[in-house]
């Protein structure tokens, strides 16, 4: 009898021993992290969490590699040429003393006494401006807007291709012109040259209004320098810009 129950003993041994040797199922963990559950890019605090709540090296899990930040320079010229101009549904007056309406749109001759005037002429309005309610929409002062600025930005695609470098030179002619950029003898020399540094200085020289000094030009030049140095506003004027062009609608 003792020798009966030593051998129930040592077989219950073997068949507990092999079976601590056979595959284990492997631990599923409730809600398993996806992708798109994660904030993207993700931080090293929540790659930190995600790791510490999944298994190790699932399958099923792919780290993003981070994108590159872009610089979108379509966003910052069109958001500061539109900061810088005033906007106004009806004509005014600009500081260099020419009838403006929209976003600095220049108001052609053909245009006094159409619908852009409210069909009033020219000397009706130099009496009345003032007072005058709008005559355009917000949709026609933006869609001008587009218009105009991509001759001015066609213009200064002939002299480079870096958007940094386009979008400075369509800001600065969009505000001064190109006939006066092409007829200034350090504009022109640097833009031939494509010195950009020297146009950069050059630049500064076009800071006056109405025959003044005008405080709103000199910190537009500025910008736009920097942009040639490829420079772009810092997020907090990023965020005033986008404020701004939101009023606007």
């Amino acid at each position: 009898m003792l020798t009966l129950a030593w051998g129930i003993i040592l077989a219950g041994f073997v068949l507990k021993f092999a079976g601590s040797l056979a595959p284990q199922p492997v631990p599923q963990v409730a809600n398993s992290c996806h992708m798109q559950d994660v904030p993207y890019p993700w931080s090293s605090d929540t790659m930190t969490q995600v790791l510490q709540t999944t298994t190790p090296n699932p399958p099923e899990i792919r780290v993003p590699r981070p994108v590159e930040s872009t610089i979108n320079w379509y966003e910052i010229g069109v958001w500061s040429i539109k900061a810088w101009e005033s906007f106004e549904r009806k004509p005014y007056i600009c500081p260099a003393g020419k009838w403006t309406i929209g976003f600095g749109h220049l108001i052609a001759e053909s245009e006094w006494g159409t619908h852009v005037t409210g069909g009033k002429s020219k000397e009706w309005w130099q009496n009345n401006w003032r007072t005058a309610g709008p005559t355009v929409s917000a949709e026609w002062c933006h869609a001008t807007f587009a218009r105009d600025v991509d001759v001015f930005k066609q213009e200064a695609l002939k002299h480079s291709k870096d958007p940094n470098i386009v979008w400075a030179l369509t800001s600065f002619s969009y505000n001064v012109g190109w006939s006066k950029i092409y007829a200034g003898r350090s504009t022109s020399r640097a833009l031939k040259a494509k010195d950009w540094k020297a146009f950069s200085t050059a630049m500064l020289q076009y800071v006056n209004g109405g025959g003044r000094e005008l405080p709103g030009l000199v910190a537009r030049r500025k910008e736009e320098a920097r942009w040639m140095k490829n420079v772009p506003p810092t997020e907090l004027r990023m965020q005033i810009l986008r404020d701004i062009n939101n009023r606007y609608w």
